[in-house]
């Protein structure tokens, strides 16, 4: 992964639940959260416990007040959890931006202030807390022309595809069920789905479950990285990076799995790169 003048940096890759150790240390234990950092304002996407260390990197390069955009996939625990440990929602003068879809249940709005409900966490946002709701699945944020899909997971939950002058088309697409026994290859779901990703460079894709671990876990709403390597193959992306890690996996399980990902991949899509995400690093997205 090089440096870039737009680069996607990620702080947390794990899915479910935070797994800190010794174990997990290479691959890393925080859950969900990416961003987007350039010349321009940063745009973070998922608010998993990553958030946290994204937040105090943010205000170390930033100087004075400024707004920040945070897109959220969906408003299940390990996508918000960090939010209440954002510091720039403890500087006065700052403003924070929520975009997300709709919850089945409850306004976006009502989700993310329980998050502050006084019986759980006693700290008060001193920032100026903004919450939007996305109505569009065509719009722009902090330079980024940003297209969404709506993704087979449990609850509204929508993958994003990110495009700006300069910058190799990028796809974040996280908690995805690829391959449904129901629903036949050739679903109109998946033909837009491909149709979606057609162009894009570089995908981050959900690939928590095995094969072999999905037969008992249909209807989750997570793919395996088989799956996302045939998507990628049929989207012509040129390379796919494996996101959302099982907690039940430690660095030597991982290491397994992107050992027989690739040697998949080399067998049905020799020019794809397959690579997994590790927490701390960062991928250029220069246009080559």
């Amino acid at each position: 992964m090089s440096a870039s003048v737009w680069s996607m940096r990620f702080w947390g890759v794990r899915g479910s639940f935070p797994c800190p150790g010794a174990t997990t240390a290479r691959y890393g234990g925080n859950t969900p959260c990416v961003s987007l950092e350039g010349p321009g304002p940063s745009l973070i996407l998922d608010a998993g416990t990553g958030i946290h260390a994204c937040g105090h990197a943010l205000l170390e390069r930033t100087e004075g007040p400024g707004t920040i955009d945070v897109i959220l996939t969906h408003t299940h625990w390990d996508h918000i959890m960090g939010l209440p440990y954002f510091e720039p929602l403890y500087r006065e003068g700052w403003t924070v931006r929520i975009h997300g879809p709709r919850p089945e249940t409850r306004s976006l709005r009502d989700v993310i202030h329980a998050l502050w409900e006084p019986s759980v966490f006693p700290a008060v946002p001193v920032a100026d807390l903004q919450v939007v709701e996305l109505r569009d699945d065509d719009f722009a944020i902090a330079g980024w022309r940003i297209r969404s899909y709506a993704m087979h997971h449990p609850g509204r939950t929508l993958g994003y595809r990110m495009e700006r002058p300069g910058v190799r088309p990028v796809a974040y697409l996280t908690d995805n069920e690829l391959e449904k026994p129901e629903e036949p290859a050739g679903s109109q779901w998946r033909v837009g789905l491909v149709d979606f990703l057609r162009g894009v460079g570089t995908l981050v894709h959900d690939t928590m479950f095995t094969d072999a671990e999905l037969e008992t876990r249909h209807g989750w709403g997570h793919s395996s990285p088989d799956a996302a390597v045939r998507l990628a193959a049929e989207a012509e992306c040129r390379e796919l990076f494996l996101f959302h890690h099982d907690v039940e996996k430690d660095d030597v399980a991982m290491d397994t799995v992107v050992r027989s990902t690739r040697l998949f991949a080399a067998g049905i899509a020799p020019g794809l790169s397959v690579d997994p995400t590790i927490e701390g690093t960062t991928l250029g997205l220069e246009d080559t």
